[in-house]
This record gives C-alpha cells, sequence and structure tokens, in this order.
C-alpha cells in the first residue's frame, strides 16, 4: 500500500494494470482522495 495518493492513485493503479494485460482488456480507473480530488481514466489495451 502507498498512503494517500489522492488523484494521484489512478495513475498509480496505471502502473499496475500493464502489469500483465492482454489484448482487448478494457477497464474504468477512478481515484478519490481528501476533499473532494476524483480523477478518472477509460482505458482500451491495443
Amino acid at each position: 500500500m502507498c498512503g494517500n495518493l489522492g488523484g494521484a492513485s489512478v495513475l498509480d493503479v496505471l502502473r499496475r494494470s500493464f502489469d500483465e494485460p492482454s489484448p482487448g482488456d478494457q477497464g474504468v480507473l477512478l481515484g478519490f482522495g481528501p476533499g473532494f480530488v476524483v480523477a478518472a481514466c477509460k482505458l482500451t489495451r491495443a
């Protein structure tokens, strides 16, 4: 665990998701932080 990353958690999960990707995989990443910090990303593996 990395502690409270806030909106940067999306980038951390993105890095982890590319460890073993498969072509055509899809996903949605959401990160919530203190106060009202929200970040999102929709992914499709080519």
